[in-house]
């Protein structure tokens, strides 16, 4: 980091700008790569389960379908009846009885092509059997039938599907011929009437096998004992180099269950590295299983991510050239911005112009419009401060010219109320002291006072204003006492009184009133001076909000007073409190005017410096 720092703005900015870019591209490649090799490893999977699922479905369809010819034979009467006919008496009925099972077989055959030899024995021991091609070539395949007759008996199908028969002939029709047995049962009363045996071609099974499976492939085939019968690659179960294999195979085969699931597997044992989908038959209770060699997945894998890996170094240098661009043009700008800023003198800030750099970057623009727009306020403010502390020093002056030989005011009011006092008369004795109380608090107050003597002052001035005119308005103030003591600055409220006073009942004999209500709002203070005096003309009120907006002197007569005594407690308001604090003014003219005063709630005001 030490060493970024040391470089100039341009290598800054290109580094930068090439870990920002070339970053998030690693890591997003990195997560691509890792998808990818999930996708395609996925894919496999789907691949392999679907031609496995397909070799189980075409397995069981054509188990299925060879039993089906049982159903057929026992539906016919006559086949029923030469089931359950004892020929030992009638040897001549025997003959028609085979010529009959023969028509019987070759008929059912039309819906199954697949079906090589059958075999009936009827309940009495009798035996009807048809090849459909030569006998002999097939002749011993059901041998062992009273065994497997007995087998299919346990069976809750009452069918047995026997090992495979391989015949020891050659250039035969069919090498491979799948033996199935069922016992055959009377629809009425479900006795058994005879045995059915059946031979179907297996090898159409193992052709639809051979075409399915993927390359770098296999399909092996375990029985319900879970040893190998079949492979779609001979060697490996007729070599011993292969032993290691098939068992890690077995395991696989033992670990699927018996109810039709699905199991895989990653195989990686020495020599071998293999992906490994079993599924159960249930027709048979053999296993399926479907292995694949990784290196077709790697292999994949691979090609994906090279190409990849040529997208990533494409985005990485171009990434750079932009950053390169970008890094020349930036630092191009702020080199000028910077010459531009140190050319200031004199303490002047110039407005600084860019309009003939190279970069239209409307960030970096928008920097250079903040730059001007603060140099704008900065100078306005300059000049506000500046006013307000003009105002501020006419103010002091003012104040100071109405302390002129205070004591000889102080005893001449004292005079007065005295010689009321003697001659009875309390008017002027009220007013005299409410002036007396006036003219101290003006002078002795600080510059900031409690709410509650702000409002007392409000009641003097009111006394003197009700005895010169008893009939022309009403005063009510409402200040919560919670608020007595939150301090504000000093004289806000006589100004804006005297103003409805004075002009707003200037023309008003009677009926008028004032109401000052006061109150909080979260951290703010609300003193609303309200009256149904003359109001003010809505050109006149635009005028006067500008200039309590722009804390400018505007010589505003409105029939509620002159704009020059709301501007002064305004002004003076946000010198001790605030911007955001001040007068806020609305007025219907003929309705009556109301100021909002808005104040800090705070019992420990300070002045602003």
């Amino acid at each position: 980091m030490r060493l970024l720092k040391n470089c100039s703005y341009r290598m800054q900015i290109f580094i930068l700008s090439v870990l920002i870019i070339a970053l998030p591209a690693t890591i997003l490649g990195i997560f691509t790569s890792n998808l990818t090799l999930q996708q395609v490893d996925s894919k496999y999977q789907e691949s392999m389960l679907d031609l496995t699922t397909q070799i189980n479905m075409y397995l069981d369809r054509s188990i299925k379908s060879a039993e089906k010819l049982s159903t057929i034979h026992i539906v016919n009467s006559e086949v029923r009846k030469i089931l359950t006919t004892d020929y030992s008496n009638s040897l001549s009925g025997y003959y028609p009885g085979v010529q009959t099972m023969q028509a019987q077989v070759v008929q059912a055959n039309l819906l199954n092509t697949d079906v090589i030899v059958a075999v009936f024995i009827n309940k009495y021991g009798y035996i009807f059997d048809y090849n459909f091609n030569t006998y002999s070539d097939y002749r011993g395949i059901f041998d062992n039938i009273e065994e497997w007759a007995e087998l299919a008996r346990q069976d809750p199908r009452s069918t047995y599907v026997t090992p495979i028969h391989h015949s020891e002939r050659t250039g035969i029709a069919y090498e491979n011929i799948l033996p199935i047995v069922k016992i055959l049962k009377d629809p009425d009363d479900f006795s058994e009437i005879g045995v059915f045996g059946v031979g179907i071609n297996f090898d159409s099974v193992t052709d639809i096998i051979s075409s399915s499976r993927l390359p770098t492939s296999m399909i092996v085939l375990f029985d319900e004992n879970d040893e190998p019968f079949y492979c779609s690659e001979e060697s490996v179960l007729q070599q011993e180099e292969y032993g290691s294999f098939l068992t890690a195979l077995q395991s696989c085969s033992s670990e699927v269950g018996d109810k039709g699931e699905n199991l895989f597997r990653h195989v990686t044992i020495p020599g071998y590295d293999c992906s490994v989908n079993t599924v159960y038959n249930t027709t048979t209770g053999w296993k399926i299983v479907h292995v694949l060699d990784n290196s077709i997945i790697s292999e994949a894998s691979r090609t994906n991510l090279q190409r990849l890996t040529l997208v990533f170094l494409a985005v990485v240098l171009l990434a750079m050239l932009l950053a390169f661009c970008i890094s020349q043009q930036l630092s191009r700008s702020i080199q000028s911005l910077c010459r531009q800023i140190d050319e200031c003198e004199g303490g002047t800030i110039p407005q600084i112009n860019l309009t003939n750099q190279l970069l239209s970057n409307k960030d970096f623009n928008q920097i250079v419009d903040s730059y001007n727009r603060l140099n704008l306020r900065l100078t306005d403010s300059l000049r506000e401060n500046y006013t307000i502390q003009l105002n501020e020093k006419q103010m002091r002056l003012r104040m100071l010219q109405a302390q002129i030989n205070p004591h000889f005011l102080y005893n001449t009011l004292n005079l007065i109320s005295a010689i009321a006092n003697i001659r009875d008369i309390p008017e002027i004795r009220t007013i005299s002291d409410a002036i007396s109380d006036l003219l101290r608090y003006n002078l002795k107050s600080g510059p900031i006072v409690r709410l509650k003597e702000e409002v007392e002052q409000i009641g003097r001035y009111i006394t003197i204003q009700q005895i010169r005119f008893p009939d022309r308005f009403i005063y009510e103030c409402a200040l919560p006492a919670e608020l007595e003591d939150i301090t504000v600055p000093v004289c806000i409220l006589q100004p804006l009184v005297e103003n409805t006073i004075v002009h707003g009942f200037d023309e008003k004999e009677e009926g008028g009133y004032i109401m000052i209500n006061i109150y909080a709002e979260l951290n703010t203070l609300h003193v609303l001076i309200a009256d149904n005096g003359a109001g003010i003309p809505a050109d006149k009120l635009e005028s006067l909000r500008l200039s309590l907006r722009s804390n400018t002197v505007m010589e505003i007569r409105t029939p509620s007073g002159s704009s020059i005594g709301l501007l002064n407690v305004h002004q003076r308001i946000q010198a001790f409190c605030g911007k955001e604090y001040g007068i806020k003014v609305d007025s219907r003219e003929e309705k009556g005017t109301i100021v909002d005063l808005k104040l800090p709630l705070t019992r420990r005001l300070e002045p602003l410096h």
